[in-house]
């Protein structure tokens, strides 16, 4: 098949999101498919928030140093280094999703809910739609808006059960809804270090998206070191080292090689997660893979794999002290540690690439 991948942006720092379609696409272009990436560097898109007038100034001064920029790089090859692409797979960068953008093709997959609205739009030269979902992402656009992509009739696939649930919430078919749970590497992912002992450490992915509430995790940390000034924490990122993070907090950015990701899960007793919703959130399901224990808020992104007081320990999502509590727990119980992280490391068995591949491949080949 031809198969056209139509992404929101071109992602020159690590990205989850994009790296799960970049390795669908590297599986597909391996069973013998052609895969495009189409990328754009629209910086604009339909209902994105424009905030308070001095917020709107940044927005565009942005905005304009982003689009002369993007037309620099247009004019060279595009390469991601932070993840392996199949060099068969066309990396193709275009001014906007227009139709005229993209290949013709069999297949045309949206990734993102205003990508959707594009791809919805195609004449049927670009293949049959699919809508690829990995988050309900009204963080980046008005939920009415949003919800509406969901309702197209355009089949689907969700990466975790709460997504399911949220499809069948927005009265979207079921027929049109598949649930094709995320791939995991667990080779690359993998315990190198001894579970125990390790240091009382905490690890923690930093970002600066208002969902991701790592200002909130900052907090948690605070209060899990004010319990046992022996607590160490790690944060890691694409960002520069934030201002507010304490001196005793260690920072690495922008560790985007796996192996040196994997080493700092291995020296760490503990993942933090702070969010207030994920699709299916990897970093904390790599950090049990390589022999953490996972704290998190319960929120549906962690629920495929971590069950409250069976794989792992859950807050409610405003309680700051709740984590920190968590936190200190495991730390001061290295026998509860190691049961709920054997028990999560159980559950991430199911989840293979070889298994999401072939899911995936057919819920393309379907209908």
């Amino acid at each position: 098949m031809r198969i056209v991948f139509v992404l929101p942006a071109y992602p020159r720092f690590a990205s989850g999101g994009y790296k799960i379609v970049y390795e669908h696409g590297n599986r597909l272009a391996a069973r013998g498919h052609v895969v495009h990436m189409v990328h754009t560097r629209e910086r604009d898109h339909p209902g994105r928030p424009s905030g308070p007038p001095v917020r709107q100034l940044v927005q565009q001064a942005r905005f304009i140093a982003g689009r002369t920029r993007d037309m620099m790089w247009s004019r060279q090859i595009r390469q991601i280094d932070w993840h392996e692409i199949d060099p068969r797979i066309r990396m193709n960068y275009v001014s906007d999703l227009s139709a005229s953008h993209v290949p013709d093709a069999d297949v045309v997959v949206a990734t993102a809910w205003w990508t959707a609205i594009y791809v919805n739009s195609y004449p049927s030269a670009k293949g049959k739609k699919r809508y690829f979902i990995q988050n309900y992402e009204i963080f980046d656009g008005p939920p009415p808006m949003v919800d509406s992509t969901w309702r197209f009739p355009i089949k689907k696939a969700v990466i975790s059960s709460w997504l399911a649930d949220k499809a069948k919430e927005l009265g979207v078919p079921t027929s049109e809804v598949t649930y094709v749970p995320y791939g995991f590497d667990h080779q690359q992912y993998s315990i190198i270090e001894p579970l125990t002992p390790r240091p009382r450490r905490v690890v923690m992915l930093y970002h600066t998206a208002p969902w991701k509430r790592c200002l909130k995790g900052i907090e948690a940390l605070e209060l899990a070191h004010e319990f046992n000034t022996e607590t160490q924490a790690v944060l890691f990122g694409t960002f520069r080292r934030p201002r507010q993070l304490p001196s005793w907090i260690a920072y690495e950015r922008s560790p985007n090689q796996n192996h040196l990701v994997r080493d700092i899960y291995n020296h760490a007793s503990v993942y933090l997660c702070p969010s207030e919703f994920e699709g299916w959130h990897l970093p904390p399901a790599e950090a049990v893979a390589c022999g953490c224990t996972v704290v998190s808020t319960d929120i549906g992104g962690v629920r495929d794999y971590a069950i409250d007081g069976q794989t792992a320990l859950l807050a409610t999502l405003d309680d700051t002290l709740g984590l920190a509590t968590c936190v200190s727990t495991l730390l001061d119980n290295d026998e509860l540690r190691l049961s709920l992280g054997n028990a999560c490391r159980e559950v991430l068995q199911k989840y293979s690439w070889e298994s999401a591949s072939r899911q995936f491949e057919e819920w393309l080949l379907d209908g």
